[in-house]
C-alpha cells in the first residue's frame, strides 16, 4: 500500500473526492477503523441504491433508526444519488451530525 499525505477531519464533515481506484474507500476505512459509532452507507450494494434513489428522504430514517445515533455517517459513491447531497447538506446544517 502507499502511504498518503492526507490530514483527514475527525470533527468536521468533508468530502473526499479522487479518481476511480486510488483508495478513498480504503482510507476513510482506515482513518475511522477505530471510531465508535459509525453507519457505513455503500451505493454499490443495490439495497442501498434502490431504497435512497426511490426516497433521498429515507436517509434521516435511516439515521434516526440506529439503536444509537451514529457519531459518523460513511457515504460512498454518493454521485450516483444527487439528491442525496441536499440531505446530507440539511443534516449537517440542522442536526450536526458529521458525514462523509
Amino acid at each position: 500500500m502507499v502511504h498518503r499525505i492526507a490530514n483527514l477531519s475527525k470533527s468536521n464533515s468533508f468530502f473526499l473526492f479522487g479518481a476511480r481506484g486510488t483508495g478513498k474507500s480504503h482510507l476513510i476505512h482506515e482513518h475511522f477503523k477505530s471510531e465508535a459509532h459509525i453507519l457505513n452507507i455503500d451505493l454499490l450494494k443495490s439495497e442501498w441504491e434502490d431504497g435512497l434513489l426511490k426516497n433521498p428522504d429515507s436517509l434521516i430514517k435511516i439515521i434516526d433508526d440506529q439503536k444509537i445515533i451514529p457519531r459518523w455517517v460513511v457515504i460512498d459513491e454518493v454521485q450516483k444519488i444527487p439528491k442525496l447531497l441536499d440531505i446530507v447538506h440539511h443534516l449537517i446544517e440542522n442536526r450536526k451530525l458529521n458525514l462523509r
